[in-house]
C-alpha cells in the first residue's frame, strides 16, 4: 500500500497543481486500489519555500507537524482538516499556508508511533517530551536531533518493544 501511495504521489507531484489538488488526485487513485478493504494511508505533505519564507501543507489524517521558533521559544502545530487517503473519494483537502519563516524555525514531523510509545509504567512519550527535546537541542543539526530522539525513545521504552512504526523528520530552515 505504501509503495503504491508513494508512486502515485511522486507521479502526481511531478505535474503542476496546488498541494490540495495533488493529494485529492492521489486519494482518488488509492481508493480504486483499496476500496472496501478498510485500509488507508495518513500523509502530511509539506512544501517549504525559503525564497518567499513560506510553508504550504496538506494534512491527510496525519499527526500535525510541529513548528518551533527558537527566537520566541514557541511551538505551533501545523494543523488543518483532512482525513486519511483511501477513505472517501469526494473529500476536499485543504492547502494551508504560513508565512514569515526564518532561520530560527525547526519543523518536526513524526508518525504516531513516536507520540504513543509507552514506557514500562504505561505512560506515553507524548508531546511535552517531544517539545522539550526540540527546545533543548535546537542548536544541534537536524541529523543530531533525530539521533537524540531515537536515544530518548529507547531509554523511555526500556525493555519494551516499539508498539508501532517510528518515523521522524527534522528540518532546520536555512
Amino acid at each position: 500500500l505504501m509503495a503504491s501511495a508513494r508512486a502515485y504521489l511522486r507521479q502526481r507531484a511531478s505535474q503542476t497543481g496546488r498541494l490540495d489538488e495533488i493529494i485529492a488526485d492521489v486519494n482518488r487513485q488509492l481508493i480504486v486500489d483499496i476500496a472496501g478493504t478498510n485500509r488507508f494511508v495518513t500523509l502530511f505533505m509539506l512544501e517549504i519555500n525559503m525564497l518567499h519564507k513560506q510553508l504550504k501543507w496538506v494534512r491527510a489524517g496525519h499527526v500535525p507537524a510541529i513548528l518551533y521558533d527558537r527566537r520566541t521559544d514557541s511551538f505551533e502545530e501545523l494543523r488543518g482538516p483532512g482525513i486519511p487517503l483511501g477513505v472517501e473519494d469526494s473529500w476536499v483537502f485543504e492547502e494551508n499556508t504560513k508565512s514569515s519563516l526564518s532561520e530560527d524555525h525547526i519543523i518536526f514531523l513524526a508518525t504516531d508511533g513516536v507520540w504513543e510509545q509507552r514506557n514500562p509504567d504505561g505512560e506515553m512519550f507524548w508531546k511535552d517530551r517531544v517539545n522539550d527535546l526540540i527546545r533543548k537541542n535546537s542548536t544541534q543539526s537536524a541529523q543530531d536531533i533525530i539521533h537524540i530522539f531515537i536515544d530518548a525513545l529507547n531509554r523511555f521504552k526500556g525493555d519494551l518493544k516499539f508498539e508501532d512504526d517510528v518515523t521522524m523528520v527534522v528540518v532546520k530552515l536555512k
